[in-house]
């Protein structure tokens, strides 16, 4: 049975770091490929300016031109309105019913967990692997949560190295017009230059 990672997000933009956390993740847990779903509109970003929903999914595109593990859907972006998890994930298991499903998050993402759509059933539809971040203890969230300890052992905790990067970062870097090499696949990085993405106000609600 194959073994395929689910990486959901934003990603407005789509970074190095997440790229990086992606490799480590797949090959602690030797996944196949792992495959990147940009978000239509996230249910916890309901209130918040993201860029176009077009405009992000060609980000990702671009920045994983160059690494054959990794793949990306536009299913949540073509499905439109709210895009909760348990819902692609059921339609990722009826079309790949011989594949383990990896559905990738942070531990941050974790603690809201509980306000997801179905989260139940998430753990029936796939392995869910939470990735360490900085300044989140494992133990401490565990204990704080009754819900998360009863889904612990349908965990897999995955250390990864630090992020010191973040979307909201590199967006507030270029309204500042400030350095973001390194922060971003060159091709990203282009891509939001020809665009002239997020110097001021080129998001728009979608």
């Amino acid at each position: 049975m194959s073994r395929l990672g689910v990486f959901g997000g934003t990603f407005d933009p789509i970074h190095s770091g997440h790229l990086r956390v992606a490799e480590e993740v797949r090959n602690y847990l030797h996944l196949e490929k792992i495959l990147f779903l940009p978000s239509f509109r996230p249910p916890h970003k309901l209130e918040e300016e993201i860029s176009e929903a077009q405009t992000r999914y060609e980000m990702v595109v671009l920045a994983l031109e160059d690494h054959p593990q990794f793949e990306v859907s536009d299913m949540e972006i073509r499905k439109g309105g709210i895009s909760f998890t348990v819902e692609t994930l059921t339609v990722l298991r009826k079309s790949c019913p011989k594949t383990e499903l990896f559905l990738i998050m942070g531990i941050d993402q974790l603690i809201e967990m509980e306000t997801w759509k179905d989260p139940k059933t998430i753990f029936q539809l796939a392995h869910v692997v939470v990735m360490s971040r900085p300044g989140y203890k494992r133990e401490k969230i565990v204990d704080r949560r009754p819900e998360t300890l009863e889904w612990q052992s349908k965990m897999l905790w995955v250390e990864v190295s630090p992020i010191e990067i973040s979307s909201t970062m590199i967006r507030e870097r270029i309204r500042r017009s400030e350095p973001v090499q390194d922060l971003l696949p060159q091709k990203v990085e282009d891509y939001i230059l020809q665009k002239g993405l997020y110097k001021s106000s080129s998001l728009q609600l979608q």
